[in-house]
């Protein structure tokens, strides 16, 4: 009897063992799936793309909704949508189209659809003459916000960061190739133990690196947002609402003349063709201010608020839009 019993014990520890060793890989194995990324829809995808690029953007992306991008990918089938389960079939649908007809395939459809996705790539056209860069964009305050909105879809918190992203994409519609500084200055500042008041110590490393590397440059943007109540920031016009600039020049260094006559220049620009855009140039000098704003580097370092912490970024992105055409009004026909 005695026997038994210890091989009956021994047998109920070795059950224990498995079930503790397959719980763990349970566990494992659910952690993994849960920070698996795969979206269906052009929203995810991009709110996905941003958060894994952009350091100064956060999402809040539902674990449900992952499961369900995956789901559908794969099989077809919607687990937030229990109708989908009732369906004849599990055949995969793309609306990648060839020839302009709908292809459908029934084997293998994840293979398939990457295969077909791979074949129909197409190679974008190259214009050789925006291969130059001619705009540096920057923040020294990366994380300064504006207002989040409601209906932001995205879940996406917005700053300047993101506002300089906006702005490179759309000069670069228009053929002028820019370069937005990706350095993170929060990390900078704190590796060289340096607190948030020298942030200018740090997007001057940033800004040197970029003169040294880009010769080609014709402006260095310097892209932040006032403080401002949203009655001051905001001008509308013709039934849009726009953000308003203003230049900041410091006075603190031998430079500034030259600055200041490059910001006069195209705060001269914007009057003649969006007037109501402008709030002026701000010319700082004296205790408690920088006073030079780096721009001590270069005669076309420019400082420009867009805006205010309580501007959203459909105003920003209309006023970005207006900055975008009198750069290339300055800037447009340098490659030609």
């Amino acid at each position: 009897m005695r026997r038994k019993f210890i091989a009956k014990k021994n047998k109920n520890s070795i059950i224990m063992f498995k079930f503790f060793v397959f719980l763990i890989l349970s566990v494992y194995i659910l952690l993994k799936f849960k920070s698996f990324k795969l979206f269906k829809t052009n929203d995810n995808l991009i709110t996905y793309i941003m958060e894994s690029s952009n350091h100064l953007i956060s999402s809040n992306l539902s674990y449900t909704d992952k499961i369900s991008d995956i789901s559908i990918l794969l099989t077809n089938l919607d687990v937030k949508n229990p109708s989908t389960l009732f369906q004849d079939d599990f055949v995969y649908t793309t609306n990648i189209t060839d020839n302009s007809n709908l292809v459908t395939y029934n084997l293998f459809p994840l293979f398939q659809n990457l295969v077909k996705n791979f074949t129909n790539i197409t190679e974008a056209v190259v214009n050789l003459n925006t291969n130059i860069p001619l705009v540096y964009i920057y923040n020294t305050h990366q994380t300064e916000e504006y207002i989040i909105e409601n209906n932001n879809i995205h879940n996406l918190t917005p700053n300047v960061y993101s506002a300089a992203y906006i702005l490179k994409d759309l000069l670069e519609k228009k053929n002028i190739k820019t370069i937005v500084e990706d350095g993170n200055i929060s990390s900078y500042l704190k590796n060289n133990n340096l607190n948030y008041d020298d942030s200018y110590i740090a997007s001057r490393y940033y800004l040197e690196q970029a003169i040294s590397k880009y010769p080609s440059v014709q402006i260095f943007i310097d892209l932040h947002r006032d403080a401002l109540t949203h009655d001051v920031a905001t001008i509308e016009y013709e039934g849009k609402k726009y953000a308003k600039v203003l230049f900041v020049v410091g006075l603190e260094h031998d430079n500034y003349g030259k600055n200041l006559d490059f910001a006069n220049e195209l705060n001269n620009l914007i009057l003649e063709n969006y007037s109501f855009l402008t709030r002026g140039i701000l010319k700082k000098s004296g205790p408690l201010v920088n006073g030079i704003y780096n721009q001590d580097l270069s005669n076309r370092v420019i400082l420009l608020e867009v805006g205010g912490n309580e501007s959203t970024m459909e105003e920003v992105y209309n006023t970005l839009e207006l900055i975008s055409e009198i750069i290339y009004i300055k800037y447009g026909d340098i490659n030609v």
